[in-house]
């Protein structure tokens, strides 16, 4: 077993969901040694088919859909309404514009992603220039039509875990996950807190990290950790013994003053066979 995916845990009886995924990762090994991407994205499915099997989610074809699936099992659902491809724009305006006033937006999603979706803002505009908007996109893949979840008063975070919680970090900002942590990295001011013995150790990056924005992120993050850091735990440990992973990290919001916490996305160790370039037919 390659490095890359290693267990850094010596358990005695492993779990029947270990085992099955060591054993897919075996798997998964076998098929990149022979530069055969796609048989190991393949694999990555039939034990993402096997998990949902399991815990009684519905089987879907699409890795980010099963990904969105875990989440509202462990953290709950969210609104949110997924377009199989074929999706017309009739189908897209008619959810979309449920939404009065709300800021909506539309992610892309290939067989072959895990992360980095393509995702983009809808118009809210007039009906003519939202139709017109959408044309411009083809239909050929699995769409997601929502709600943003950001806002000014509310901070995006990512969460990163260990199966018992010794390896905690946090990441946070304000604005929409998407932007902060992957098109506009460095362009934003981030609060970071890291698991100690001694507790969470804080620091700011980013853009002018000491002014009033720095203050206010840290501030939602503090809020954040004190609130529901220990939720978060009891629910990444169920997660990673009911699936037979190690850790994990997941993306949401949280809004002080509401004291409102979404989780929204979630990475999983197999993704980067889903972000291969080149993968073999």
């Amino acid at each position: 077993m390659s490095s890359r995916w290693r267990s850094r845990y010596l358990i005695p009886q492993p779990s029947a969901a270990e085992l099955l995924f060591k054993s897919t990762v075996a798997q998964i090994d076998a098929n990149l040694a022979r530069g055969d991407t796609r048989s190991a994205q393949c694999a990555a499915l039939e034990w993402a088919d096997a998990v949902s099997d399991r815990l009684s989610l519905e089987r879907v074809c699409v890795w980010k859909y099963f990904k969105r699936n875990l989440v509202e099992r462990w953290f709950g659902g969210v609104e949110r309404k997924r377009f199989a491809p074929g999706w017309t724009i009739d189908d897209i305006v008619g959810y979309a514009d449920q939404f009065c006033g709300t800021q909506m937006r539309m992610s892309f999603f290939t067989q072959d992603i895990a992360c980095h979706a393509e995702s983009v803002r809808l118009p809210m505009r007039a009906l003519t220039e939202r139709r017109k908007f959408i044309e411009q996109f083809e239909n050929s893949c699995a769409i997601e039509v929502f709600p943003e979840s950001s806002g000014p008063h509310t901070i995006c975070f990512r969460r990163f875990t260990s199966e018992f919680g010794e390896d905690v970090f946090y990441e946070a900002a304000y604005g929409q996950a998407m932007k902060v942590f992957e098109t506009e990295q460095g362009r934003h001011v981030i609060a970071c807190a890291v698991k100690t013995t001694k507790g969470y150790h804080y620091t700011l990056s980013g853009r002018r990290p000491r002014g009033a924005e720095g203050s206010a992120v840290l501030a939602n993050l503090l809020a954040l950790i004190r609130r529901h850091d220990l939720t978060f735990d009891l629910r990444a440990f169920s997660l990673c013994r009911m699936v037979g992973i190690e850790h994990f990290s997941i993306e949401g919001y949280f809004t002080k003053h509401l004291d409102r916490v979404v989780v929204v996305d979630i990475d999983l160790p197999l993704d980067g066979v889903f972000m291969r370039i080149g993968a073999s037919r």
